[in-house]
């Protein structure tokens, strides 16, 4: 539905933006990245458009075009920083783009400060639960890339590491099962995989 919504407007930043990011999602970066950059083009001032962008074009390892949009967004986050405002920069781009611990925390800061007020507004709980005594301690993973990815190419090994006489494993998978061998190795090194790809937040959580 979201191309043919952007069908009679060409020049919907909205609608631009949200088809980069679903481009993105069904792993075509070509798409993501042109959608993306007729977003900025349409409002050079959409601060998501050029976060997604920058992001998109780091994993299509398109260097050439990298400094010009790290400036940009270099700039924005400057800007939303000083005015206490949330940047569009989210503290992933944030930590895998720059390796300034001071800065990582000051864009994680606001995020996460952010998403609390959100969370306080839609009376969900936040007081931490009960300590279990004598339970082990539960680790929770959520990603979209539990499948034939590099994030997990690179993290696979680490979930069968865990001493399970101490620590629980559990999975949240906000990609469906492609059937892919690492998608079966992750299951199979957790204690529980749960797919909740097709759930919004609020049921997810």
């Amino acid at each position: 539905a979201l191309p043919r919504y952007a069908g009679p407007d060409p020049d919907h930043v909205e609608a631009l933006d949200l088809l980069a990011a679903l481009s993105y999602r069904r792993g075509d970066l070509s798409a993501a990245i042109a959608h993306g950059r007729r977003a900025l083009d349409a409002d050079p001032g959409r601060g998501s458009a050029l976060s997604n962008l920058c992001f998109h074009t780091m994993f299509a390892c398109d260097w050439s075009a990298l400094p010009d949009l790290y400036r940009r967004l270099d700039a924005s986050t400057d800007a939303a920083l000083a005015a206490g405002r949330v940047p569009d920069e989210t503290p992933h781009l944030s930590v895998i783009r720059c390796h300034d611990p001071a800065r990582n925390l000051a864009i994680a800061r606001a995020a996460s400060a952010a998403v609390e007020a959100r969370a306080r507004r839609q009376g969900a709980p936040l007081e931490p639960a009960a300590l279990r005594t004598g339970a082990r301690i539960r680790i929770g993973s959520l990603s979209g890339h539990f499948g034939d990815h590099p994030a997990a190419q690179l993290s696979a090994g680490l979930y069968r590491r865990h001493d399970r006489r101490r620590f629980e494993v559990i999975a949240f998978a906000d990609s469906p099962d492609g059937g892919d061998d690492l998608r079966r190795r992750i299951a199979r090194d957790v204690d529980r995989l749960h797919d909740v790809s097709g759930l919004d937040v609020a049921a997810a959580a």
